[in-house]
């Protein structure tokens, strides 16, 4: 997820050009859905006492919406991209919010607060692996285009900072074939995200069990009996 919301802004700046002002409104669709998502998964999971359809559900809308990620340098019209979002968002809200609710259900009893933290910090470690990882495979995969089309691999070493050059490009071919390298490194990109969106899928149909999440907890924390008595006159 974190991947794709760091690439899908890199992609509108650079082949569709976008101001930082119109590629940060461009991410309304995603962050909305995220939310929403998010808050009707957690609201149905309590309801219904499970989780793991939704998991399995929100990864199977995310693997939908990965997929629609490769349309994308093919075509990148407006309601291409915000019906990516919408649903790459939607599935990826249910996805974040119902393994919150599974990290603290698989647990010991007593360890719901440390399982909480821990979930926390690999979401966190799992953004910066995702964005590092995609770097590696949109440089590399953008400098083999580079050298079948004859042009400086120092491109896609450089190719964020390349991006303010690349638009003061006058028309022509080789300003054409640099954007070609740019569609072709996230063409692979975006396939390799919907991979990892595939597998987690499988993993989640395969070894995910769900947990009664009805269970008292254990904890030494108590409210004090005598806030909770009624006023007397």
């Amino acid at each position: 997820m974190y991947g794709l919301l760091y690439y899908g802004p890199f992609f509108f700046q650079s082949i569709k050009a976008f101001s930082p002002l119109n590629t940060g409104i461009s991410l309304l669709p995603v962050t909305l859905t995220v939310t929403s998502a998010g808050i009707i998964c957690g609201r149905l999971v309590t309801r219904f006492n499970n989780y793991r359809w939704a998991i399995c559900v929100g990864w199977f809308i995310a693997s939908i919406g990965a997929g629609l990620f490769l349309i994308w340098p093919h075509n990148d019209s407006a309601g291409g991209w915000v019906v990516t979002y919408l649903i790459i968002g939607s599935g990826q809200g249910a996805v974040l919010n119902a393994q919150n609710f599974a990290t603290q259900a698989m647990c010991k009893q007593g360890d719901e607060s440390a399982a909480a933290a821990m979930y926390a910090f690999i979401r966190q470690f799992g953004m910066a692996l995702g964005v590092g990882i995609g770097a590696t495979i949109f440089q590399n995969i953008m400098t083999l285009k580079l050298k079948w089309l004859g042009l400086p691999v120092e491109i896609a070493k450089e190719s964020e900072s390349y991006i303010e050059i690349l638009h003061a490009l006058p028309a022509g071919e080789f300003k054409h074939n640099v954007l070609e390298a740019y569609r072709f490194g996230f063409t692979g990109l975006f396939a390799f995200y919907l991979g990892v969106s595939v597998v987690a899928l499988v993993i989640s149909l395969l070894f995910i069990k769900n947990v009664d999440l009805v269970r008292e907890i254990e904890s030494e924390h108590r409210l004090e009996e005598r806030r909770w008595d009624k006023p007397r006159n």
